[in-house]
């Protein structure tokens, strides 16, 4: 269903805001909502149309699902899933099965339109199709750029917070993320008849990267993938993913080399710095590790969740941009570190191999990787 703007970009351009937040995935609505809570004026912007598709592995964490649970409280049914259970690792012939706790699997249009929503109840307005093509900060507020093929509108704000996922928006004061051995992420939906069974995450991982299937609330079945650049130029997105699939058996390859694959900018990349003055970096702007460990959202929402709270001080004077820059590297860089471990162990070739037949072999070896699967601690507001 269609998320209505409540403005158009010419009344926005008019009003002073106190905050303006580029970006309105988990990490920006959640941002919207809790600032637009506390009573203040808040813009939130996105240049895609609502709802809109993600390239995203649609799995939520136990720590994520309690999140969303406690922001949508007040609209029950607002969005629908599919509890998880377990995780199904193939490397090759080898396989693994590991549990998992409070997980769940989503689509993200839905999430992504009901936190919209939630932001738009709490009093945030919302234009989306709008582009933030620049960022200029001055001492005590800051102007984004909006631009388009026709015209281009000034906003002003005390504060912008930017979530515009893996978005390339050059920012004063913020040196441009660093890339390393990075893959490149791919996307695809399933309308054929689910191949999976009701609970479980697959995750198939080949020498050149992985593939993560898992069965949405709709019966559509969601494919995600991190892919060596090098293999989708030899072979193209959806070759690439069929190929990894192939190399563990999988009967129902020839889907995904059918399927309609998006692609996103690489993946990984980090940034020794996330705010600046008036403007604060969060969610996937501010750092990402190719998503293995299903935490991807939950990071976002834990990010929005506690930007709100720390811009509310910021907005207040009570507090200013290293608040964010403190709460980044205590709560969300950590579990950074720990996904990037094990991103490069599954680089390892035949040692993956060898590692998911021995935890198949033995089940309750499995029990300490599945804690990183399943993790997700709620955050106490800052």
């Amino acid at each position: 269903m269609r998320v209505e703007p409540t403005l158009a970009a010419p009344e926005a351009a008019r009003r002073p805001w106190d905050a303006v937040i580029i970006g309105a995935g988990p990490a920006g609505s959640v941002a919207a909502a809790g600032l637009a809570h506390a009573g203040r004026r808040v813009l939130l912007l996105d240049r895609s149309r609502f709802p809109r598709w993600k390239v995203c592995g649609c799995t939520l964490n136990a720590g994520g699902v309690a999140v969303v649970r406690r922001l949508l409280a007040a609209a029950p049914g607002a969005i629908r899933t599919c509890p998880l259970d377990h995780v199904e690792l193939a490397s090759g012939p080898a396989r693994a099965r590991l549990p998992l706790a409070g997980s769940a699997a989503v689509s993200r249009e839905d999430l992504d339109a009901a936190l919209v929503r939630c932001a738009i109840d709490a009093g945030a307005d919302f234009l989306d199709e709008a582009r933030a093509a620049a960022v200029s900060p001055a001492p005590h507020h800051a102007q984004v750029i909006l631009g388009d093929d026709n015209a281009s509108r000034t906003l002003s704000a005390r504060l912008v917070l930017v979530a515009g996922g893996l978005c390339g928006l050059e920012l004063p004061g913020l040196p441009a993320p660093r890339l390393s051995r990075t893959r490149v992420g791919l996307g695809a939906t399933l309308d054929a008849p689910p191949f999976l069974r009701p609970g479980a995450v697959s995750m198939t991982i080949g020498r050149r990267g992985y593939v993560g299937a898992v069965l949405l609330p709709d019966g559509r079945t969601n494919l995600a993938a991190a892919i060596s650049p090098r293999l989708i130029r030899e072979a193209g997105p959806a070759a690439a993913a069929a190929c990894i699939l192939e190399s563990a058996g999988h009967e129902w390859a020839p889907l995904a080399l059918a399927a309609r694959w998006r692609g996103t900018a690489p993946l990984t990349r980090t940034r020794r710095r996330v705010a600046a003055g008036r403007i604060l970096l969060l969610g996937d702007a501010a750092g990402y590790i190719e998503p293995f460990t299903g935490e991807g959202i939950t990071w976002a929402l834990r990010c929005g969740d506690a930007a709100a709270g720390i811009a509310a001080r910021i907005l207040a004077g009570e507090a200013d941009a290293t608040a964010w820059q403190r709460w980044w590297a205590r709560d969300i860089r950590p579990a950074h570190r720990r996904c990037a471990l094990v991103a490069f162990a599954l680089r390892a070739g035949p040692l993956t191999r060898l590692a998911v037949r021995a935890l198949g072999a033995a089940p309750r070896a499995a029990a300490p990787l599945a804690s990183i699967f399943g993790s997700g601690r709620v955050p106490a507001m800052p």
